[in-house]
């Protein structure tokens, strides 16, 4: 079994609020320049758990699953990642804006945020 040690981080700008996803090595350090704005204000944030791959036979379902996606033919396969892609961008999209929502309140509106809903 080899193990590849790439890691999906998300980064997001403080200064122009870009932010994007990007496969790195877990050894690679974090990025810190914002390829739109150019400043070093670029953090790595954290909206899901770490995805890791490790190569070698499936043990799990989900290991089953990437290898059958990886028989499938190309036409069938972009639609799926088309398909998957504007999910999960819509799912960062609503937890960066409520990350941000959330990162902007004062203490006393957390408390009450985290008390009410």
């Amino acid at each position: 079994m080899q193990n590849i040690n790439m890691i999906t981080y998300d980064y997001e700008c403080s200064s122009c609020n870009h932010s994007f996803s990007i496969l790195q090595s877990i050894k690679d350090d974090a990025l810190s320049k914002c390829p739109e704005c150019k400043k070093k204000k670029l953090q790595r944030v954290t909206l899901e758990a770490p995805i890791a791959f490790v190569m070698g036979e499936p043990t799990t379902v989900g290991q089953m699953a990437d290898r059958n996606r990886s028989k499938m033919g190309k036409y069938e396969l972009d639609k799926r990642r088309k398909e998957d892609h504007a999910v999960q961008d819509k799912q960062n999209k609503e937890k960066s804006d409520l990350y941000r929502k959330i990162n902007k309140m004062t203490p006393k509106q957390k408390d009450k945020w985290i008390r009410e809903g």
